[in-house]
């Protein structure tokens, strides 16, 4: 969905003011095998005085079925890593925020009748510790005529620490 998304590859890097990070190193491993893809991405970055130093990890599944659709999933783990933080202490504590999410397409019907959905969570420290997105379509798709019927949801507490949220706590049709 464009209000939402667990992975935007962008965020890695920066603070959430939009200022750069440190990054100590990285590696990403991705291609395709028949008709599944597959991706898989980590990165660390260093501390500054606004942020901990944190490893982001990222894991991306999708298995294509010809014209007729697709089938995916994703997660995201990030954590904060104390032992690369210049006053590192002994202290162990990880942090974590989790995201994971499926998504699908499909067209059926010659190709007139299409299902597209998605459904996110997000799983982080604190009080509202967990979240939810989604969406799901169906749409008939003609060269003289196309409709559509649209359902999304974000609740208040969906943070994909990994991705972006442009708009909270919503329910739309």
């Amino acid at each position: 969905s464009g209000l939402a998304q667990v992975f935007f590859s962008r965020r890695i890097g920066l603070t959430e003011d939009g200022g750069a990070l440190r990054m100590l190193g990285g590696f990403k491993v991705y291609g395709t095998v028949d008709q599944t893809r597959f991706g898989l991405l980590q990165a660390i970055t260093l501390d500054t005085e606004e942020e901990p130093a944190r490893t982001h990890t990222v894991a991306r599944l999708r298995q294509n079925f010809g014209r007729r659709g697709h089938l995916g999933a994703v997660a995201t783990l990030q954590g904060s890593t104390p032992f690369l933080q210049d006053d590192f202490q002994g202290s162990t504590d990880f942090d974590p925020r989790y995201s994971f999410g499926v998504d699908g397409s499909l067209l059926f019907m010659n190709q007139h009748i299409q299902l597209d959905g998605f459904w996110a969570e997000t799983v982080n420290q604190g009080p509202s510790s967990r979240g939810r997105a989604g969406e799901v379509s169906l749409a008939y798709l003609d060269r003289d005529l196309q409709m559509s019927l649209i359902q999304r949801y974000i609740s208040e507490d969906f943070d994909p620490s990994l991705g972006f949220v442009l708009r909270r706590d919503f329910l739309q049709s």
